[in-house]
């Protein structure tokens, strides 16, 4: 009595378990599956019973972990590993499996026994700890690589203004020279100051404080203000032979207002621009926008 207790007991243990339990013959021939490996795999107890758990690979080449497995168990030692499978369905999951072999009195091997956990959650969860850490990684290297960058589009305008504020001190310089250089140093301090805007809205966007507020403006004055910064930016640059153009539809005459953000699209129009003077070497740069079924269309 006491040993069939016992027995119902393990028996109740197995059939109600969380995990998955398999015993195969000693070929890998499947004997015995508790409920939890049907619920799992969505295969009826039929339909796995006398077969290989191969039939629940997911059809990866994975020969060598079979192997290992096989040789293994086959020498009495206990097996764990992981497995890539797919259910009835078509669903694929991963398990931990724990194979060891079942002894009889003669200290012969006559089953296997296997015990599997679904770890599909815990993989994926995994692999998104893993892929924040590229991000992470990457980020750091974008930040690393963002302020070096800075650090040269800040040295140069900065070198600029100290430079021609130094030869502007000076007692014999025409009045020419003067306004010349009191130019370069408005152009590059206008340089200067764009670049720390840029900043001060990456910083905004990293925080998801960047607000967009629109306004009416009269875009020709904008565009007409760009000509003007960057006809001047050339001759600096000394690519007075680089012709710079502005077109707009002559309709719209030139009190043309819209409701946008002005500082926003002067910062796209300014980038842009300056790209296009920074690896323009001949010919011509044009920009300007277009009217089209009520839309604009800015172009450089």
């Amino acid at each position: 009595k006491k040993a069939q207790s016992e027995i119902l007991k393990l028996s109740r243990v197995v059939e109600q378990s969380p995990v998955l339990i398999v015993i195969t013959d000693t070929e890998g021939n499947i004997e015995y599956g508790n409920p939890k490996l049907f619920e799992s795999t969505g295969y009826s107890k039929e339909e796995l019973l006398g077969k290989n758990p191969s039939i629940l690979s997911a059809g990866e080449k994975i020969e060598n972990k079979y192997k290992d497995l096989w040789e293994t168990i086959k020498s009495g030692k206990e097996w764990t590993g992981e497995f890539h499978n797919k259910k009835k369905n078509g669903e694929l999951y991963w398990e931990h499996a724990f194979i060891s072999p079942i002894f009889n009195e003669a200290k012969e091997i006559t089953h296997f026994l296997g015990i599997k956990e679904d770890i599909t959650e815990r993989k994926k969860l995994d692999q998104e700890l893993i892929s924040a850490k590229e991000k992470a990684e990457e980020a750091d290297h974008l930040k690393t690589a963002f302020l070096t960058n800075m650090s040269h589009e800040i040295r140069t305008p900065l070198n600029a203004v100290l430079g021609f504020s130094e030869l502007l001190a000076r007692k014999n310089i025409t009045d020419a020279e003067k306004s010349k250089f009191a130019d370069y140093i408005r152009i590059n301090g206008e340089s200067l100051a764009k670049i720390i805007d840029d900043i001060i809205d990456i910083s905004k966007l990293n925080s998801k404080q960047l607000a967009i507020t629109k306004s009416s403006f009269n875009l020709n004055n904008l565009l007409n203000e760009l000509f003007n910064y960057y006809s001047s930016l050339l001759v600096q640059k000394s690519k007075k032979h680089i012709k710079l153009v502005l077109e707009f539809p002559q309709t719209v005459g030139d009190n043309f207002y819209i409701n946008s953000d002005e500082q926003r699209l002067k910062q796209i129009l300014n980038n842009l621009l300056s790209n296009a003077v920074k690896y323009t070497e001949k010919g011509s740069i044009t920009y300007g926008y277009k009217l089209s079924k009520g839309q604009l269309h800015f172009f450089v």
